[in-house]
């Protein structure tokens, strides 16, 4: 898989467009399990009907841990949250919720 189509990079991960779908490439010093984690918190904000890309695969790539999901155009939490300073609030609790009802942990770094 040729991953050329950098199209976001954060503090656990890179973004890349590839075949329409999007490859979220983890960062190798995060835990094993993040990938999992992640996936399965995606999934059930899907399940709840936000509008959030479908998880197609959990894999490693390149040795790394990789979401493949759908490209679904719009504002990431952290755009939403820069450009709403009046709704922080509101976005943060959507988070904390979802990591709750998921029964996952909210760890610092």
């Amino acid at each position: 898989m040729n991953l050329d189509n950098l199209i976001a990079k954060g503090n656990t991960a890179e973004i890349y467009l590839y075949d329409n779908k999007i490859v979220k490439l983890f960062k190798d010093y995060l835990p094993d399990t993040e990938s999992m984690n992640e996936a399965k918190k995606q999934k059930y904000a899907y399940s709840c009907g936000l509008p959030v890309p479908n998880v197609f695969e959990v894999t490693k790539i390149q040795n790394r841990q990789a979401i493949i999901m759908e490209y679904v155009k719009g504002d990431s939490i952290g755009d939403l949250l820069l450009n709403n300073l009046n709704e922080v609030e509101h976005y943060i609790n959507i988070c904390v919720n979802e990591h709750y009802v998921m029964g996952i942990s909210i760890h610092l770094i």
